[in-house]
Parts: C-alpha cells; sequence; structure tokens
C-alpha cells in the first residue's frame, strides 16, 4: 500500500477470528453432523476471551486456526482412508498448516513437534488402518520442510537470541525447584475452571461432564484417531508446562498474564475434537457420502 495503516491488521484480526468459527463448523458438518457444526461453532463464539482477544489482534488467534486446521485436515484424511480412499493430499495440507502454526508463533513450534509424535504413534499401531508410518507422515514432513527453513534462517540470521535457555545451570536448577511444579498445575487448574471469561459455568467443566456422561459409540480406530489429536494437544500443554517451569521471568507474573492466552490457542481444537468423539455415525457413513434422499 505504501504506507503504514491500521485497516491491514484490524481486517486480518477480523479475518482469522470468523475463518476459524467457519473451519470449526466446515470440519464438524463434514465429519459429524449438521447439528454438531452448529453447536460447536455456538461454543466457540459464545467464548467471551475468543472474541476479545481476536480484537485485540493478537497472533494467538491465527495461531488457534492452523493448530485446528492441522486436525481437521488429519482426520479427514483418516476418514478417507478408513473408507479404503488414499489420498495424500490431506497430508499435505495438514503438514502446511502445521508449518504456519509454528511460523506464526514459537508455542506452533511445540504442536508441530507434538502431532508429528501424536501421528508416528497413531500410525505405528498394529490395529490402525494407517499403518505405513514412513508413507502416512513424510507428505507432511515435505509440506513442512520450507516453512522450517524459513523459521530456522529467520531464529540464526535475524531475531535476537532468546533468553529461554541462555543459562543451562539456572534452568536445571528450576527444574529441580518442586515449589515451581505445584505453582503451575496450581495455576492450570484455576484457568481450567475460570477460562474463557464466562459469567456463569465455565464451559470447559460442563464438555468434561458431557463427556463423560456420553460416552462415544464411535469405532475402535475412529477413536484411535480423536485420541492421537489428543494427545497431540497434551503434550502441547506439556511443552507449555515445562517452558514456565524454566522460564526466566517471575512464574507467577507469566502465569498470569499468558497462561489464557495459551489454553486459547487448544480451544477450537478441543472444542473440534469433543464433538467428533461423541459422533454418533461411523466415519464410512459420513467422508464423503452424499447425503440421504428423502422417502
Amino acid at each position: 500500500m505504501g504506507r503504514e495503516t491500521t485497516a491491514v491488521p484490524t481486517t486480518i484480526g477480523l479475518i482469522f477470528t470468523f475463518i476459524t468459527v467457519g473451519l470449526l463448523f466446515s470440519g464438524l458438518d463434514i465429519l459429524v453432523s449438521r447439528t454438531s457444526a452448529l453447536l460447536g461453532a455456538m461454543c466457540l463464539l459464545s467464548t467471551p476471551f475468543f472474541i476479545d482477544l481476536g480484537t485485540w489482534q493478537y497472533a494467538d488467534v491465527p495461531l488457534s486456526f492452523f493448530i485446528l486446521a492441522t486436525l481437521v485436515l488429519l482426520h479427514l484424511h483418516d476418514g478417507f482412508a478408513i473408507r479404503g480412499i488414499e489420498s495424500r493430499s490431506p497430508l499435505a495440507l495438514a503438514g502446511l498448516a502445521a508449518g504456519f502454526a509454528a511460523w506464526t508463533k514459537n508455542e506452533g513450534v511445540l504442536f508441530l513437534l507434538a502431532i508429528l509424535l501424536a501421528r508416528m504413534w497413531l500410525t505405528s499401531r498394529q490395529s490402525s488402518p494407517l499403518r505405513r508410518p514412513i508413507s502416512q507422515i513424510a507428505p507432511m514432513l515435505l509440506a513442512v520442510a520450507p516453512i522450517f527453513a524459513l523459521i530456522a534462517f529467520f531464529k540464526r540470521a535475524i531475531a535476537p537470541p532468546g533468553d529461554l535457555f541462555s543459562d543451562p545451570a539456572t534452568m536445571l536448577h528450576k527444574l529441580g525447584d518442586l515449589s515451581r511444579y505445584g505453582a503451575v498445575l496450581k495455576w492450570y487448574g484455576r484457568e481450567l475452571v475460570r477460562f474463557g471469561d464466562w459469567w456463569l459455568i465455565p464451559l470447559p467443566i460442563v464438555m468434561l461432564v458431557l463427556y463423560f456422561l456420553m460416552r462415544s459409540n464411535i469405532g475402535g480406530r475412529e477413536k484411535e484417531t480423536v485420541r492421537a489429536s489428543a494427545a497431540a494437544l497434551i503434550l502441547t500443554l506439556a511443552g507449555y508446562f515445562f517452558i514456565y517451569l524454566i522460564t526466566p521471568r517471575d512464574i507467577y507474573w507469566h502465569l498470569r498474564f499468558s497462561l489464557n492466552r495459551l489454553f486459547l490457542h487448544l480451544w477450537p481444537s478441543a472444542i473440534f475434537l469433543f464433538f467428533v468423539a461423541l459422533g454418533s455415525k461411523p466415519f464410512a457413513n459420513r467422508v464423503g457420502d452424499p447425503e440421504p434422499s428423502a422417502p
């Protein structure tokens, strides 16, 4: 445009906020049902903190979009694989989305490593329909490689050195301090209850209760896909936990002003997995099949 303008970041913030909702809706509409898609989109749109962060133009919302895109694409690929349709395109696009997540924020690098580990675990299981680890991971790695090379160049040639791993001795000392583990665990539990800035009932707690009351009857192979995706999110949270343990900043200050944003990275994906896990129709009856005609 030849000049600085606030219109561009405003537009980018607006677009990522609403395409994240649209992606959640379309993913659930294809993989589960229109009802689940509407409910999932409503859950995300009714999260006050998600809307606030989108209007503040933080990079956390774009990161949540790329994480969600990665999982939706992987579930689409696995749905086709269960039906006997082999397509590498969703894998490559999932790798591209994970790479964009890593480029958006450092936290995205954690997710990239977590999803690769989770997929390797899934494809190595004997009961999995994806029993060729190399062929299942290779498209993702090929798509990620150019972005990862760009990140490496940026970190080495342009970005200033970080302070997180600058003092290994201090880092090891902090890892041995049990009080730091207790502090981070306490804040994780507190954030689970108050996350989202709802006025009365915290939606994550409601969803956990509903999940255990309404266990899914989806097939075993589909459960493995859901478990692998959930494992990637849990590994990412574990990575955040480790970073808090070794942070060079005051740990309580760091937790207070960042943990809610870190939880938001995974919130759209958590909603997606919740409704997929409660889906009642198998992939084979919904992925790529036309709607039944009226009698």
